[in-house]
């Protein structure tokens, strides 16, 4: 592991045992967001601010990309890049692929009573609901595109 990883991975680690709750009067909800320059979190999404930015997602590494970050190599978990930035052989280590055989498609289909996503639109079986049915038309087959909200 990089120094670098490293330093991200201990940084992540200490901001999660300092979590604080939304500031919105009866908010149980963790705090994420605020001012790009302001820290910590202090709202959740549902309370957020508009022009604020979510203070606990891993953003990309390049220089003034404010993407949340998606990508780095086979055998790391924690993704450093978004897909403008990313070198070559990097994947999306951020969203989930398929579990069919030898599938690299994004998962977004399961059975309703499950709540994670293993399966994507082409090896989806009956009765199997989209688990991101509000982010459908950007979340297409391709695990190469980096999503934006």
């Amino acid at each position: 592991m990089t120094i670098l990883c490293q330093q991200i991975e201990t940084k992540i680690f200490k901001s999660r045992q300092n979590h604080r709750q939304c500031i919105e009067k009866g908010c149980e909800i963790i705090a994420s967001f605020n001012y790009k320059s302001v820290s910590p979190a202090i709202y959740c999404f549902k309370h957020s601010l508009p022009l604020m930015v979510n203070r606990h997602k891993q953003k990309c590494l390049h220089e003034d990309c404010e993407t949340v970050a998606s990508f780095n190599y086979p055998d790391k978990k924690l993704a450093i890049f978004c897909f403008s930035h990313k070198f070559p052989l990097m994947i999306n280590t951020r969203n989930k692929n398929c579990i069919s055989r030898d599938c690299k498609n994004l998962a977004i289909y399961n059975y309703s009573h499950i709540k994670k996503a293993n399966y994507c639109e082409i090896h989806k079986l009956q009765l199997m609901n989209n688990k991101n049915e509000k982010n459908i038309k950007t979340r297409i087959i391709n695990p190469a595109i980096s999503f934006k909200k």
